[in-house]
C-alpha cells in the first residue's frame, strides 16, 4: 500500500513537474524536493492516515526517513554541500578573472541594499516574535520627547536576546543576496547573445554569490554552534579558523594533485578533497559551503590543474544539486499557521524583488558605466537564487542541532538577567518556545523555487529590453543545472 502511494504521488508530481516547465520553464530542483518531501517526516502522518482510510493499521507510525537517520546522514549530506562551496571556489582564478570594477561596484551596491532589505525587518520581526511587545515597549510619548522615546526603544531592543537571533538574519540575508548564473548562460548560450548585458549580468550573479558565501562563514563566526570546551572562542577567532583551515587544505592538496595528470585520479582527488575539507568542517561545527570555498579559491591560483579540477567538479555538478533539493525536502519541517507561512512568504519575496529592483537604480545611477544599457534592470537577472541558498538552508538546518536551530527553543523575559536566561537554555528550559529555524527555512526555500520559476523569463525579458535579444525568442524547456559553456568575455 505504501509503496503504491509514493509511486502514484511521484508520478503524478513528475507529470506535473513537466507541464510546469513546458508552461513555465521551471527548474528541476522541485521535483525533487518534493520526493523529499514524501519521504520525509512530515508526509508520514498522511500515510498512516491513508493506510488506515484503506482498512489496514499500521504496527507502527509509518516514517520512511526519520529525523535520526537524516542526522546519521549529515557527513554524507554534507559532502554535497561542500562541493557547492567548492566549485564557487574554484572559478575565482585571478589571472584570467574577468571582473571588471564597474561590475563589481554594482554587484556590491545591488547586494548592499538587498541585504538591508531582507535583514532589517527580518531582525526586528523576529525580535517581536520572540519577545512581543515588550522589546518596543515605551512610558514616552514619541511627540512629546522623540529623543527619550529612542532611548527607551534601545534599551528595551537590546535586552532581546538580537545575539542569538543574529545566526537567522545572516542566514536571510545571505541567501537573499545569491543569485545563480545558469538562467542567464543558458539563455545566452542557446540564443547565441554576445551583448555587453548578458556577460555583465554572468558577473554580477557569480559576485553575488561569493558576497553570500561570504557572509554564510560570518554566520558561523557570529552564532557558532559549539564553543570550545577549554575557552570560548571569538566570533574573529572563529571566522580566522574557517578561513584559515581552508586555505592551507587549498595548499596542500595543490601539491598533492600536481604530482599527475591523470584524468581519472585527478577526480578521485577531487572527490578525497571535498571527503575530506567536509569532514573537518562538520567535525568542527563550520560551514562546509565556506571552508571549500576558500580550499577552491587556492587551488585556483595556486594549482596548474585547476581548470581541469573544475571542468570535472562542473560534468558532476547535478547530482549533488539533486541531493541538495531532495534532503531539503526530507528536512524540511512546517512551523506555524499556513496563512502565517503563506503571508511571510510573499513578504520575503516582495522585500527581496524590490531589494534588486532598488539596488540596481542605485548601481545605474552610481557606476560610470555607458557601454551597458539596461543596468537600469539588471536586478531582474539577479532574481534566481539557485542551489547554493538551498545548500545553505540545509547547511544551517544540519549545524544548529536542538535546542539551538532544529527547535530553536528561546527563553527570553524583560526581567530576569539574560546570563540567567541563557543557562536555562543550555539546560533545554523554556519559558516559551519558537520555531524560527523551521519557519525561516520553509520562507527561503518556498522563495527559491518561486525564484527558479520566474528567472527564464526575467533574464529573456531584460535581455529583450537591452536588445540583446529578439522579442520574438521563445525559451525552450531547459534544466537550470545541467551543463553549459559559459559565454566569453566580449
Amino acid at each position: 500500500m505504501l509503496i503504491m502511494v509514493l509511486t502514484v504521488g511521484y508520478l503524478t508530481a513528475h507529470f506535473l513537474m513537466d507541464t510546469l516547465k513546458n508552461r513555465y520553464l521551471l527548474a528541476g530542483g522541485l521535483e525533487y524536493m518534493l520526493l523529499g518531501v514524501m519521504m520525509g517526516p512530515v508526509a508520514a502522518g498522511g500515510y498512516n492516515e491513508i493506510i488506515t482510510w484503506a482498512g489496514h493499521t499500521p504496527d507502527a507510525p509509518v516514517e520512511l526517513i526519520t529525523d535520526s537517520v537524516l542526522q546519521s546522514m549529515a557527513p554524507a549530506i554534507t559532502l554535497g554541500i561542500g562541493s557547492i562551496g567548492l566549485l564557487a571556489g574554484l572559478r575565482l582564478k585571478f589571472d584570467t578573472s574577468t571582473f571588471r570594477s564597474d561590475q563589481i561596484q554594482a554587484s556590491i551596491l545591488i547586494n548592499l541594499v538587498t541585504g538591508l532589505m531582507l535583514g532589517v525587518p527580518a531582525l526586528i520581526g523576529m525580535v517581536w516574535y520572540v519577545s512581543g511587545s515588550a522589546a518596543f515597549a515605551t512610558t514616552t510619548p514619541f511627540f512629546d520627547n522623540p529623543m527619550a522615546t529612542l532611548n527607551e526603544l534601545a534599551a528595551s531592543f537590546s535586552r532581546a536576546p538580537i545575539g542569538e537571533l543574529m545566526p537567522l538574519t545572516l542566514l536571510i540575508v545571505a541567501t537573499g543576496v545569491v543569485s545563480a548564473t545558469r538562467p542567464i548562460e543558458y539563455t545566452i548560450e542557446r540564443h547565441g547573445s554576445s551583448g555587453p548585458l548578458g556577460r555583465f549580468a554572468i558577473n554580477a550573479a557569480e559576485l553575488s554569490g561569493v558576497f553570500g558565501i561570504l557572509i554564510f562563514g560570518v554566520l558561523f563566526g557570529v552564532g557558532h554552534p559549539e564553543q570550545s570546551s577549554f575557552r570560548q572562542l571569538t566570533s574573529v577567532e572563529w571566522l580566522v579558523i574557517e578561513v584559515a583551515v581552508g586555505a592551507l587544505f587549498g595548499l596542500l592538496f595543490s601539491l598533492f594533485i600536481d604530482r599527475d595528470d591523470e584524468s581519472e585520479k585527478l577526480l578521485v582527488a577531487l572527490l578525497g578533497i571535498i571527503v575530506f575539507a567536509t569532514g573537518v568542517a562538520y567535525f568542527l561545527k563550520l560551514s562546509p559551503i565556506f571552508i571549500n570555498f576558500f580550499l577552491g579559491l587556492t587551488l585556483a591560483n595556486t594549482s596548474r590543474f585547476s581548470e581541469r579540477l573544475l571542468e570535472k567538479l562542473t560534468q558532476i555538478e547535478k547530482p549533488f544539486y539533486i541531493v541538495l533539493y531532495f534532503f531539503a525536502g526530507v528536512a524540511w519541517r512546517p512551523a506555524g499557521t499556513w496563512w502565517m507561512m503563506l503571508g511571510l512568504v510573499a513578504l520575503y519575496f516582495a522585500l527581496r524583488w524590490s531589494g534588486r529592483k532598488l539596488g540596481s537604480e542605485v548601481a545605474f545611477r552610481a557606476v560610470d558605466n555607458p557601454t551597458t544599457p539596461g543596468l537600469r534592470g539588471l536586478g531582474s537577472g539577479l532574481f534566481a537564487q539557485g542551489g547554493l541558498s538551498v545548500a545553505m538552508v540545509l547547511n544551517f538546518a544540519l549545524a544548529y542541532a536542538a535546542p539551538r536551530g532544529g527547535t530553536w527553543v528561546y527563553a527570553y523575559a524583560m526581567e530576569p538577567d539574560m546570563p540567567a536566561v541563557k543557562a536555562m537554555l543550555k539546560q533545554g528550559v523554556a519559558l516559551s518556545e519558537h520555531n524560527l529555524t523551521a519557519l525561516v527555512s520553509t520562507i527561503i526555500l518556498a522563495n527559491i523555487l518561486i525564484s527558479e520559476l520566474l528567472a527564464f523569463r526575467l533574464t529573456r525579458n531584460l535581455l529583450i529590453d537591452a536588445n540583446e535579444l529578439e522579442p520574438t525568442v521563445k525559451l525552450v524547456p531547459e534544466d537550470m543545472y545541467a551543463h553549459y559553456e559559459r559565454p566569453s568575455e566580449s
